[in-house]
């Protein structure tokens, strides 16, 4: 894919600098945007769909900070590769941004030959993080991660459900891998749906293999948990009755943790989700668990 046909918008309160590094960028053929505000910046991303965001953090109104932010938790811009454009050196900014989600840091007065090479890699990180699955036709687990990140970094309330179809390598062996693709795309539709309906900034993601994860909010994760393994077995024995199986249909497990705070790394959220889908499925003791990480 040729680079002239990627967007960048810089978000920049100084019109010296959007025209510095417009013009650097328009002779290696990119197609610019630029925002004069924190607040135009993110009307930019939302209606142009940028591939990349050069970003100051120190502007006045909103911040650099608080564009990051909001970029990062909102689903159209989670995975969107921002990169910070700042004076700043000191290692306290940098971890700030790194936290609410930035992707690299370049500093004002650094060769400009340095940012197209960097804005290259940022794109093909993001084409390989975001490549969908045809099946399940959702984004990935390195978007879902971002999504989180972005979220406990800004405090929100969130809780993190993992769905797992038990069993769905055994059930391709003896029912064949149509069947065991029928299984997939029967939780992909019905995380979809669940998705179209949406109005609380929920987030889904299929994360390979027999795992999707859903991020929350944490007052609907038990019923929107129920619901989901409710609907997959309801949908699965309507089309397994009529085949002539002579394996059991695989479980599907909600396991989901509610963030009392966030302070919490997310591969703690990780091993908490995998110790509860363990239990369950040891146990046998129901489909659905929801515990509370204290942060």
């Amino acid at each position: 894919m040729a680079y002239d046909t990627f967007k960048v918008l810089i978000i920049d309160d100084d019109d010296d600098t959007l025209k510095l590094y417009g013009l650097a960028l328009g002779r290696q053929h990119y197609e610019i945007l630029e925002a004069h505000s924190g607040q135009e910046g993110l009307e930019y991303a939302f209606r142009e769909e940028p591939d990349v965001i050069l970003l100051d953090l120190m502007m006045p109104g909103m911040d650099g900070y608080e564009v990051c932010r909001r970029l990062r938790t909102a689903p159209k811009t989670a995975d969107l590769p921002i990169l910070i454009l700042t004076n700043l050196s000191g290692a306290s900014a940098r971890q700030k941004a790194h936290e609410l989600g930035a992707d690299d840091f370049i500093t004002k007065g650094e060769p400009l030959g340095h940012l197209d090479g960097r804005i290259k890699m940022l794109i093909k990180q993001r084409i390989l993080a975001h490549t969908r699955s045809w099946l399940a036709d959702l984004p990935g687990s390195v978007t879902g991660d971002y999504v989180l990140r972005a979220r406990l970094a800004a405090g929100q309330p969130t809780a993190v459900c993992r769905l797992d179809i038990h069993g769905l390598g055994a059930f391709n062996e003896r029912a064949g891998l149509e069947a065991g693709d029928r299984l997939l795309w029967t939780v992909a539709r019905l995380l979809r749906d669940h998705m179209r309906d949406n109005a609380h900034g929920d987030f889904v993601a299929y994360c390979g293999q027999d795992d999707f994860m859903l991020i929350m909010d944490p007052a609907r994760a038990p019923a929107v948990a129920q619901s989901l393994v409710e609907s997959y077995h309801k949908a699965v024995q309507r089309w397994a009755d009529g085949m002539s199986l002579s394996v059991g249909i695989p479980e599907l497990y909600a396991a989901a943790v509610i963030l009392d705070g966030s302070d919490v790394h997310p591969a703690v959220i990780y091993q908490n989700l995998a110790r509860i889908q363990r239990e369950l499925k040891g146990r046998r003791n129901g489909s659905v668990r929801v515990e509370r990480l204290a942060g």
